[in-house]
């Protein structure tokens, strides 16, 4: 119950949890002492960060910004890496994600490339979405900020090379 009640924080509200969660979550059919030690250490730090706040600041005021990051081989028993996102409209933050790579990942850049391409899937949809309420209320601004292009923040540059690499 502790566990779904603070998956729940990590899917509404606390992003910075969500990949301790995700971690916990995997070992939900074999709770043993160890699993529960770090679920009561997870619950406690939310407890001494209930007053401060995620700044996630916003970037040259465009409309939706993305945020990627993996690891590489970040599991010791899988080798499977973790990959995550951040999605904001106009400095919220209204998406995040944090998830175990289905691959075994080669290299550091195929991990960050999956992630970005997680993303980039992320971003599609939430600007579906955007332009789909935009039309609702018929808001013509909102719908012409969500067809602009949308930055995709990545930390790796092998990754970075090879998006700007001319074909």
């Amino acid at each position: 119950e502790a566990l779904a009640t603070i998956a729940y924080a990590a899917r509404v509200c606390r992003p910075d949890i969500a990949a301790t969660v995700a971690k916990l979550q995997r070992h939900c059919h074999d709770y043993g002492m160890k699993m529960y030690k770090r679920l009561q250490h997870l619950c406690n730090y939310c407890l001494w960060t209930k007053e401060r706040t995620l700044d996630l600041s916003t970037f040259n005021n465009v409309p939706l910004l993305a945020y990627a990051d993996a690891d590489w081989g970040g599991c010791p028993r899988t080798y499977k890496s973790q990959s995550g996102c951040v999605l904001k409209i106009f400095g919220s933050a209204v998406e995040w994600h944090s998830r175990k790579i289905n691959a075994i990942c080669l290299s550091s850049a195929q991990a960050e490339t999956v992630a970005a391409t997680k993303t980039g899937i992320a971003i599609e949809a939430t600007r579906t979405l955007m332009i789909e309420l935009a039309r609702m209320v018929g808001c013509k601004h909102l719908e012409a900020q969500a067809n602009k292009l949308t930055p995709l923040l990545e930390d790796n540059t092998a990754v970075i090379q090879g998006v700007n690499k001319e074909n």
